[in-house]
């Protein structure tokens, strides 16, 4: 019990963790980049854009998933 308590806690700290960095780092990437004057032209931008969009895909599928664990659809320790 108290290892599947401690596994849970780890669990949850790590998803707000990575959704706090990915929203800050990646969603606000292309916001800093722009404020400092580091993208350097549209073809910059363009790609910024782009990785922008995988990590919004990623984050959504993580907090998915998690979701998903705390309406008990999928198992706590899906592998």
């Amino acid at each position: 019990m108290l290892q599947n308590q401690r596994f849970m806690t780890i669990s949850t700290l790590m998803t707000k963790y990575f959704y706090i960095f990915g929203k800050h780092v990646i969603g606000f990437l292309l916001n800093y980049s722009m404020y400092l004057d580091l993208a350097g032209g549209t073809e910059e931008t363009y790609y910024f854009a782009w990785v922008c969009m995988g990590g919004y895909y990623n984050l959504t599928i993580g907090i998915f998933l998690h979701t998903l664990k705390f309406k008990n659809l999928i198992a706590r320790k899906t592998r």
